[in-house]
């Protein structure tokens, strides 16, 4: 039976973060040898984020008529997904993945924001400073302007 925990280290010894994992952590006899999965969870702030950054440079572009389609191309453009071509060879598509906290742990996430940033800068609002950027996004997320 596999059971997901949430551990903490301390020193050099995982602990268990909550009453579930505690509880869980007693079934285990002592010396019987179980397999872990080490990851980063995902941080729900860090994930409005990005929608809140695209929010704020989607006003500012003209290429995508809707935030949807801004949404695929920005995913297009970090290579987030994968190209499927036709049976014949003529048609090729961009089929992107999800972020989905599922599909990406935080380490992942962390670097496909970076590289977000990095797209938006450099090809999208090359004009814009990442300080501005910055201060839009927080200002979305806190509520200080519409989204």
């Amino acid at each position: 039976m596999a059971v997901e925990l949430w551990l903490r280290r301390s020193m050099d010894h995982l602990i268990p973060a909550n009453s579930e994992a505690r509880e869980v952590m007693r079934t285990i006899k002592d010396d019987r040898w179980v397999l872990c999965e080490v990851r980063n969870p995902r941080n729900v702030k860090h994930h409005r984020k990005y929608f809140a950054l695209l929010q704020a440079v989607f006003p500012h572009q003209s290429q995508w008529p809707t935030f949807k389609s801004f949404q695929r191309q920005m995913k297009k453009a970090l290579g987030h997904g994968e190209w499927v071509v036709s049976g014949d060879g003529k048609y090729k598509d961009f089929i992107e993945d999800s972020i989905s906290f599922a599909s990406m742990d935080q380490d992942e996430f962390e670097e496909f924001y970076s590289r977000a940033l990095e797209i938006i800068l450099t090809r999208i609002l090359p004009s814009v400073d990442l300080d501005d950027l910055n201060r839009e996004v927080a200002d979305i997320l806190e509520g200080r302007k519409a989204a």
